[in-house]
């Protein structure tokens, strides 16, 4: 067999095989579907019976987690010989596909009611078939081979794939193991801590996730995501006009306004932008797309409220609207959306605006912030300037 083999979130299984399979049927592939509860199995058939299955990284799709192709499918073994007949399977895929090893193992089962019941035998196989495996060589952290997915589906077959070593999620089954963070006001502190992970390379994060950053939270009540910026030591401005939790404000480091987050502005530009308001998606599509493309943020992160029926559609159609609002301005971007882990209804998004070209080469320069009338008399006090006196009648 030769199959894609897609993670995703239960309930989300049509919404998953339609996004892969829809780039397969644009080569020409025939594609048949089936459908498990947390995954789905997409057997490709390559125009003219030639090639073989390429695997989309999850990067490329939004509501699947993790992709892996198969190339193997047995039965789960009695408890006696399972790790033995796996670590044969293991070793006949690796010949076939002309593998020295693998780079890692994921020993996993379907995120789903069912598919939970298995995960206790997942993590007892993951160790002793991981000790078999680097018994025969077939397995160690200096091999340049792929990874190798052991799938165990809940009616008793076993999915033996790869996926590329760098080119998939980090955690088995695409989940992150984050724990609640200790003072967070709310669970919804998560999401955004997954969407940092998910979006911004490791790498980058120093950079681009600083203390002394600027960041506006539009919708914060009551203050996950503010309180998460602020554990990174960025300087949030809180929108919202129900209240914060006393945790997030005692950060010293958020300042709460109560405004409209549609449509307050901030006095200057700042560096993030999230956004988790309960609205229309395209009501919230249209804002972000108006922040970035006027300069007022050089990223952003938001959530989209999907309706149950069109998920994918409705993704498109909000990231044409923000992509519209962006050439209008002629910002390029990088638009990204994911159906994140703690995501339930809804998809985030993550937003990066180039900055804007400017005649002669090199970034635009910022204007110069208009400075109060306070700042100005302190200015002319530094200088050693004397500020000349007004007549009484306010004539010069």
């Amino acid at each position: 067999m030769e199959a894609l083999v897609l993670y995703c979130r239960a309930g989300f299984e049509t919404d998953a095989a339609a996004e892969a399979a829809e780039a397969a049927r644009a080569r020409g592939d025939a594609v048949r579907v089936s459908l498990g509860q947390g995954y789905a199995v997409l057997e490709v058939e390559a125009r003219g019976g030639a090639g073989s299955v390429s695997a989309p990284g999850p990067r490329d799709l939004i509501f699947s987690r993790q992709v892996f192709r198969a190339t193997e499918r047995l039965p789960l073994a009695s408890a006696p010989d399972r790790v033995a007949a796996l670590c044969e399977g293991a070793w006949r895929q690796a010949r076939r596909l002309g593998l020295r090893g693998y780079s890692e193992l994921f020993v996993e089962a379907p995120d789903s009611e069912g598919g939970r019941r298995l995960w206790p035998l997942c993590a007892a196989l993951s160790g002793e078939l991981r000790a078999a495996l680097e018994g025969r060589g077939l397995l160690g952290p200096r091999s340049p081979g792929p990874r190798l997915h052991v799938f165990l589906s809940e009616d008793s077959t076993v999915l033996l794939g790869t996926s590329p070593a760098g080119g998939v999620s980090p955690w088995p089954m695409g989940i992150p193991r984050l724990r609640f963070p200790a003072g967070a006001p709310s669970r919804s502190a998560l999401k955004l801590e997954e969407a940092l992970l998910a979006f911004v390379p490791e790498g980058e994060r120093q950079a681009r996730l600083r203390p002394g950053m600027r960041a506006v939270d539009l919708g914060a009540s009551p203050g996950g995501w503010a309180w998460v910026l602020a554990a990174r030591g960025i300087r949030v401005t809180a929108v919202d006009s129900g209240p914060l939790d006393r945790a997030v404000l005692e950060t010293g480091l958020v300042d709460h306004v109560r405004a409209d987050g549609f449509t307050w502005r901030p006095p200057r530009p700042v560096d993030w932008l999230v956004c988790d308001m309960v609205t229309a998606p395209a009501r919230v599509a249209k804002l972000v797309g108006l922040w970035a493309s006027r300069g007022l943020c050089r990223e952003a992160v938001f959530n989209l409220k999907l309706p149950s029926a069109s998920r994918l559609g409705e993704v498109r159609r909000c990231a044409a609207v923000v992509v519209r609002e962006l050439g209008r301005a002629g910002r390029g971007h990088v638009l990204r959306f994911k159906h994140l882990y703690h995501d339930r209804q809804e998809v985030t998004g993550h937003l990066r605006v180039e900055p804007a070209p400017r005649p002669g080469g090199g970034e635009k320069a910022q204007p110069a912030r208009a400075r109060r009338p306070q700042e100005e008399r302190h200015g002319r006090a530094r200088r050693g300037e004397r500020r000349r006196p007004v007549p009484r009648d306010g004539r010069q």
